[in-house]
């Protein structure tokens, strides 16, 4: 018995439609209000529209896993979209605050540097 499930490879099971729905539903709502603050402080167009783009992306992916059951293919294409699009939406935030993606020399030497808290370590 264990001999034949080692060759064979099992189909995830798939939910049905309103189920999968259902179980999304507070995904949705969630992500939501995680965008809220951000919605409330930009009341610019494109803002508006990124946020919801988003919102909808992650909560389309989240329905598919649910639904299809195969977790592993949406969340590659959630972290390859993530790879693609987040050092875009970086470098253009850091050329919209200060102009350029580069730090000045003179704000190197006064001390004057952006702290990042992705390398503090702690």
């Amino acid at each position: 018995m264990a001999s034949s499930m080692i060759g064979s490879a099992q189909r995830p099971a798939m939910r049905g439609v309103g189920r999968a729905m259902l179980l999304t539903a507070p995904m949705a709502l969630w992500s939501l209000l995680m965008m809220t603050p951000r919605l409330r402080a930009e009341h610019d167009a494109v803002t508006l529209t990124a946020a919801l783009a988003v919102v909808a992306f992650m909560t389309t992916l989240f329905y598919k896993m649910l639904r299809t059951g195969e977790t592993y293919r949406w969340r590659r294409i959630f972290f390859v979209a993530l790879g693609l699009l987040f050092p875009v939406g970086f470098l253009s935030a850091l050329v919209a605050l200060r102009g350029t993606m580069s730090i000045p020399i003179e704000h190197i030497v006064t001390g004057d540097t952006p702290f990042c808290y992705m390398v503090s370590g702690r």
